[in-house]
Formats: structure tokens, C-alpha cells, sequence
């Protein structure tokens, strides 16, 4: 699996404090996404992070319900490439 984040700017934008799609999240999947922002945006990926990756995003290895929370979220989409 290769995972894709919607924003590739790895700063945490205003706007998304009380935003319920943000505030619904659990600690580990935005944890997750903000991992996500910021390796990103060091590998100038623009937002593409290989599955090889998926396990530096939390520092408990990967976190599968957290991606699908993401998902559901419409933050986090997965790709094939």
C-alpha cells in the first residue's frame, strides 16, 4: 500500500482547529497525519509516502485503524503507485 496524504504542507493549518473532521480524530490518527505532513514535505514526496514508510508515521510502527480513521476522514487515500 502506498498512502496518500490531501495536504502536503507540513504546517498544521488554523483552520483545522475545531474542524470536525480534524476534532473526531483519535490521538494516534492524527498523530499519524501530522507524521505524515511532515515526512512528506522532507522527502518532497508531495504528499506520496511509500508503505516501506508507513511505520516511522507513529512511534509504535504502523497503525492500520489510524489510516482507515484517516480515510474516513477524507484526509488519507491510498494509491497503487
Amino acid at each position: 500500500m502506498v498512502a496518500r496524504s490531501d495536504m502536503v504542507d507540513a504546517r498544521l493549518r488554523d483552520e483545522w482547529l475545531g474542524k470536525v473532521r480534524f476534532d473526531l480524530l483519535p490521538d494516534a490518527a492524527w498523530r499519524v497525519f501530522t507524521g505524515a505532513l511532515m515526512w512528506s514535505a522532507k522527502n518532497g514526496t508531495d504528499g506520496d509516502i511509500p508503505s516501506r514508510y508507513l511505520k516511522v508515521l507513529h512511534p509504535d510502527g504502523e497503525k492500520p485503524d489510524a489510516f482507515e480513521q484517516l480515510i474516513s476522514a477524507a484526509v488519507w487515500s491510498r494509491t497503487t503507485s
